[in-house]
């Protein structure tokens, strides 16, 4: 339904990934357990997949109420590509689940404050483990602990996953002009996952957002 409604407004389909044997796929929507599930994709949460031969992304589990679901939902127009992520509940959200969908949002935050030229990509993915600590989250924080990925967001443009990544140790300074997707994520093994992803591009003097879906929480 989603990618429907996406191709009537010119989502081309095909997204393009920098990664040697990666497909990549618009459809990662994980609902309360399988997004706590961790597996081959390098993502915080990897999702149970439709299959053994596709074991990352949206399964066969249906959608429940009082339940966190993430949805991260990518597109491509005209050869650009496009990639957020929103948290949403069917009924209400759990306190614990609310509270670390929260957390992802104020690392997010956190994270923007900090962008502007000459600050490197790896002075914000500090940023963002120093940020999750300070609130509590540092084991869950990019995944549970030996299941962890090193980066909080990537270049994108015309791939969905680009150079530059911004990562653990990358003394790469930012410049002006660089689009970026940011995506600070929760995972609780088994359990769920919490987080947010939005575009943004560096300006001269800071940052300017390309998304523009609110950074909220969807109570439906």
């Amino acid at each position: 339904m989603y990618e429907a409604f996406a191709r009537k407004w010119g989502h081309g389909g095909m997204l393009r990934v920098r990664d040697f044997l990666t497909e990549g796929y618009a459809w990662h929507l994980l609902s309360g357990t399988s997004g706590g599930m961790v597996g081959v994709l390098d993502s915080p949460a990897s999702g149970e997949g439709t299959s053994a031969a596709f074991p990352c992304g949206a399964g066969g589990r249906r959608l429940a109420a009082n339940e966190p679901i993430m949805i991260d939902f990518s597109c491509v127009l005209n050869g650009y590509h496009m990639d957020e992520t929103r948290m949403f509940a069917i009924g209400d959200m759990p306190a614990r689940a609310m509270r670390a969908c929260q957390a992802a949002m104020e690392i997010h935050d956190a994270v923007l404050e900090k962008v502007r030229p000459g600050v490197t990509l790896g002075d914000l993915f500090d940023v963002s483990v120093d940020r999750a600590a300070a609130l509590g989250y540092a084991d869950p924080y990019l995944g549970p602990p030996g299941s962890k990925v090193t980066f909080i967001g990537h270049g994108i443009g015309l791939e969905l996953v680009e150079a530059p990544i911004i990562a653990r140790g990358r003394d790469i300074p930012l410049e002006a002009g660089m689009t970026l997707a940011l995506e600070p994520k929760l995972v609780f093994e088994n359990e769920f996952s919490a987080g947010i992803e939005d575009v943004f591009r560096v300006t001269e003097t800071g940052y300017q957002m390309v998304s523009q879906v609110p950074g909220k929480i969807f109570i439906c």
